[in-house]
């Protein structure tokens, strides 16, 4: 990730808050659980690598833009459900994800204990768990 500008490789293409929903449909076609042009959230079917992590990755769009990308870490033995849940599994989860986007892109300007924000020109990079819903991820959010 790019963290001056908000790229993001994938697969050897670029997603930002300028990649077209056409665009991106067309280019991930057959990397996607549903390439269908009117849907404004698409899943990858495999996890992705990125800066040597394996992330679940979620591309949401709105306006024909992409407006948020949400990242999951991918490894098998940190994968939560609602029969086996682990605060363990959830908590190392975050510290991964804390890791990473620290690598990437510094200090946060924001850490409120269970999220760390990071305020770009371009939009906000955000590492959280919500441990009501037990969610742990990371995501580009771009302004409009």
């Amino acid at each position: 990730m790019n963290g001056l500008i908000g790229d993001i490789l994938v697969k050897g293409k670029l997603l930002n808050r300028n990649t077209n929903k056409l665009a991106f449909c067309i280019n991930f076609q057959n990397e996607l659980l549903s390439s269908d042009i009117s849907n404004n959230m698409f899943v990858f079917k495999d996890a992705i690598m990125l800066d040597g992590i394996y992330f679940w990755v979620v591309v949401n769009f709105q306006n024909d833009r992409v407006s948020r990308i949400e990242l999951e870490n991918a490894d098998e033995n940190l994968k939560n459900t609602y029969n086996n849940w682990s605060n363990y599994k959830a908590k190392k989860k975050k510290e991964i994800h804390d890791k990473w986007v620290e690598e990437v892109l510094g200090k946060p300007d924001i850490n409120k204990g269970d999220s760390l924000i990071y305020n770009r020109t371009w939009g906000e990079v955000t590492s959280f768990e919500d441990k009501q819903s037990g969610q742990v991820e990371i995501w580009i959010s771009y302004k409009k």
